[in-house]
């Protein structure tokens, strides 16, 4: 008999910082006790056709990708999933709006797997892939440093992590848009502001028709605008907590703070540069408290 794979194969692309090739080299060490060996390749290497190609003979087991890194590999028209039968995982954290075409991957060897429920409800409603899309739990590894440092005595009070956005640059931008797309995203961000997190589909669309922007089968426009409105959600609500952080003994670190520049004179708050991901585990072992703000999704797999 055939021996099973035993080689599991996550690739990697260019992100902020190498957040997501540090979490896929993580869940990799989480294989390594059941008997499978895991490789994360980079698809910025120059000698990656050579690595997958030796581990293609030596047999994988599955592969699998962050945002669909990889999903689409192949040549010409020829997935290499499906030429290979290799199973490939697609691990979706981010809406389908922003990069539509790694939710729609023609091969039956390629897996849609969400981490929040209202992207796979968003994967049904408006992209319809043929190919298998199921909700698929993702776990947090516990930090390997928790316990260098006892809680009390941690040297950093508080820590926000977060690259920051001005959502006015965000919004004066769409001044360029024609003028009834403009005032559909300001009236729709209007309302959404003030939302408890939540999934921003529905009333997007619905202020969308009011302004006679029936577009929901001009799927381009229509996830170009959701994008934009994502964002800008995103930034304001990064921006309001960095703003109530400042009279706090707090580290805010990240770039693209600048447009607070003026408010955070004399604040007991200060502003940090960005570090690479590989540094988080220890520095997050360092402090007491960790602050954070929540995409717009309001149903998780967990």
């Amino acid at each position: 008999m055939t021996p099973k794979p035993r080689n599991v194969v996550a690739f990697v692309g260019s992100i902020l910082n190498d957040i997501l090739a540090v979490q896929s080299f993580r869940f990799m060490e989480v294989l390594r006790p059941v008997g499978y060996a895991g490789h994360v390749l980079d698809l910025r290497s120059p000698d990656i056709s050579q690595q997958l190609t030796e581990l293609l003979v030596d047999g994988i087991a599955f592969a699998w990708g962050y945002a669909g890194v990889g999903a689409r590999m192949g040549s010409g028209d020829q997935n290499l999933w499906t030429s290979t039968k290799v199973p490939f995982v697609s691990v979706l954290a981010d809406p389908p709006f922003w990069l539509a075409r790694n939710h729609n991957v023609p091969s039956e060897w390629v897996v849609n797997g969400y981490v929040y429920g209202d992207w796979l409800n968003f994967q049904k409603r408006y992209i319809q892939a043929s190919q298998i899309s199921s909700l698929l739990p993702m776990g947090v590894l516990p930090n390997p440093d928790r316990h260098s440092i006892p809680w009390e005595r941690r040297p950093v009070a508080m820590a926000y992590v977060k690259t920051g956005s001005d959502p006015r640059k965000r919004s004066a931008s769409w001044e360029h848009l024609p003028a009834r797309v403009s005032r559909a995203l300001r009236e729709a961000a209007a309302i959404l502001v003030d939302q408890p997190t939540g999934d921003l589909v529905n009333i997007a669309v619905a202020t969308f028709r009011a302004f006679g922007l029936h577009i929901e089968e001009r799927r381009p426009m229509l996830f170009g605008m959701l994008h934009e409105l994502d964002l800008y959600i995103r930034a304001v609500r990064a921006t309001r907590i960095a703003q109530a952080l400042l009279p706090l003994p707090v580290e805010i670190h990240g770039g693209g703070w600048e447009h607070l520049s003026p408010e955070a004179e004399g604040a007991r708050a200060v502003f940090r540069p960005a570090f690479r991901a590989s540094e988080l585990d220890p520095f997050f072992a360092n402090c007491r408290w960790l602050i954070n703000s929540t995409p717009n999704f309001s149903v998780s797999a967990a």
